[in-house]
């Protein structure tokens, strides 16, 4: 099989340098970078757990050395992240290390932190890395990633994925001029759109501020889902226009529906952020966490269905209400409604125009972005390179076989003993951890899209 390097694979997807950050040496070309981080504390591991299990906000770090080539830093902070990718049955959790916690301006190349993900619920160990390929070729703004075998005080504590972090850092590569005016912030689960009045108190239940987080002033964000809320079908295109980068937010729900990554807006609602931009006053869409891209999250859905996703797909429901404070708990906004629940979408998708804008950037995407042939030879470049380091990860949270069988068989959810959660929704796969193999649903996905979009193949 005829496979492309990450530089071929750009050139054959017409992809152009400027719309990409500047090469940056932790996400150059396809490596495997060995880090070390060494503990002095000999409970470090009971300190990282108490620390993420009793602070479900601002989850405190604790001090590290760390080594990775030329770069050696006496001291670096180390928390656990993540929400299920956290609370796997294994030691192999997800970890964001930060550079500059105890070091002012200490970075690599103008980074700060990272992101280790542990790749819970992914047996391919690729999905994550291969769906933001896909999304910056599309012409969204996506963290980038390589992998790293991460030692802890000696011992190989398993391969994980090296991802940025949405944060400072990020705004200033990719929004070099609007950085440090502009607004973040991060969607998760119950950060619906809906308008919710003028309490900004209801709004930080489900959203993060992620900029400015001192300022009490959520007047961007609740104007959008005012505007959203407020305006007719006949006005909503121009009225939405004025405060939302409308196609950023269709080319992440083409990107997401194309690739069925479930655990997204249109499902779970969460798993993004939006990007005030200073310049003009729009939200721009950010993607992020598709670990569970490419059907490893069914919500409910069996093969057949994932294959066969409507274009304009958006869930039925999560659920009447969250407990402790998310929407229909204490302090939290109303229960969401199945008619509004994900407006953001379906009330764009009404406007004709706006639809058939969408399936337009959704054609564009399918014919000139996702080549199947290539992603399945990158995907598998991917995979020859890290394998050997998931063969010496006895943390790992799947099995190799599963590993090798994941581009071609359909597998079940992970057992408990090997990290999986319990599953959350029906068909093969279950809900998080198994899926569909990986190439066959990308072939008959698109085969599917093409016909729905009267696309001659």
């Amino acid at each position: 099989m005829k496979t492309f390097g990450p530089l071929v694979l750009l050139t054959i997807l017409s992809v152009q340098a400027a719309d990409l950050p500047e090469k940056h040496i932790l996400f150059d070309g396809d490596v495997v970078h060995e880090m070390h981080v060494r503990f002095k504390q000999p409970d470090w591991y009971q300190q990282l757990l108490a620390n993420f299990n009793e602070n479900t906000d601002d989850v405190p770090l604790i001090e590290a050395s760390f080594e990775w080539g030329q770069f050696k830093f006496d001291s670096v902070g180390v928390r656990i992240k993540g929400n299920s990718t956290a609370r796997v049955n294994s030691v192999k959790k997800p970890f964001r290390i930060k550079f500059n916690e105890y070091v002012k301006g200490q970075k690599i190349d103008g980074i700060g932190s990272i992101n280790l993900n542990n790749i819970n619920g992914d047996a391919s160990m690729v999905r994550e890395k291969a769906y933001f390929e896909l999304a910056r070729q599309a012409g969204l703004v996506a963290p980038r990633m390589n992998w790293a075998a991460l030692y802890i005080n000696g011992e190989y504590w398993g391969l994980y994925f090296l991802c940025e972090v949405i944060n400072d850092d990020f705004l200033k590569m990719n929004f070099p001029k609007e950085a440090r005016d502009g607004w973040l912030y991060k969607g998760n689960i119950g950060s619906t759109f809906e308008y919710w009045g003028d309490d900004a108190a209801r709004y930080a239940v489900t959203f993060e501020k992620k900029s400015f987080e001192d300022e009490n002033d959520w007047s961007d964000l609740i104007r959008l889902t005012s505007v959203l809320a407020q305006n007719p079908d006949e006005d909503l295109e121009a009225k939405i226009g004025e405060v939302l980068d409308i196609d950023s937010f269709l080319k992440a729900m083409a990107l997401d529906n194309l690739t069925v990554n479930l655990d997204s807006y249109v499902t779970m609602t969460q798993n993004f952020y939006v990007f005030r931009r200073p310049t003009d006053g729009k939200f721009q869409w950010l993607v992020w966490d598709p670990s569970l891209a490419f059907g490893a999250f069914s919500g409910g859905l069996t093969t057949a269905q994932m294959k066969t996703l409507p274009l304009e797909y958006v869930a039925a429901g999560i659920g009447g209400g969250f407990p402790g404070g998310g929407p229909g708990g204490p302090g939290g906004p109303p229960p969401m409604q199945a008619a509004l629940i994900r407006p953001l979408a379906t009330r764009l998708w009404a406007v004709p125009s706006i639809k058939a804008r969408y399936r337009e950037i959704y054609a564009k995407m399918v014919q000139e972005v996702f080549l199947v042939d290539n992603l399945i030879a990158r995907m598998n470049t991917m995979r020859t390179l890290i394998r050997p380091w998931a063969d010496l990860d006895n943390n790992k949270l799947t099995s190799l076989a599963a590993f090798d069988a994941a581009m071609t068989q359909d597998a079940a959810a992970n057992p408990p003993g090997m990290g999986g959660m319990p599953p959350m929704g029906g068909g093969a796969g279950g809900g998080m951890g198994g899926g569909p193999g990986i190439e066959p649903l990308v072939r008959e996905r698109k085969a599917f899209v093409l016909k729905e979009l009267k696309i001659q193949q």
